[in-house]
């Protein structure tokens, strides 16, 4: 993989962490309309806030490697 390719990743991992928090967002707001009278809606919006957030601790933890990656190849190259 060449470091256009890394990067591409980089980015591309960046953009489905924002896509979670979007989609995290949306299901908050969902929250804040129902008072309890759709009490299974209101454990689903919380279920995938859950699942949700623990996908964006997983992309953290690529983008991370990753960017561990590319950090090391550049050391390498100098």
């Amino acid at each position: 993989m060449d470091m256009i390719e890394k990067l591409e990743l980089l980015i591309k991992i960046k953009e489905a962490i924002q896509r979670y928090e979007q989609r995290i967002e949306s299901a908050e707001w969902s929250l804040n309309g129902f008072s309890g009278e759709y009490h299974i809606r209101v454990e689903e919006n919380t279920n995938d806030i859950h699942t949700f957030k623990m996908c964006i601790d997983r992309l953290n933890e690529r983008f991370n490697k990753q960017l561990f990656a590319i950090r090391e190849s550049q050391i390498k190259n100098k």
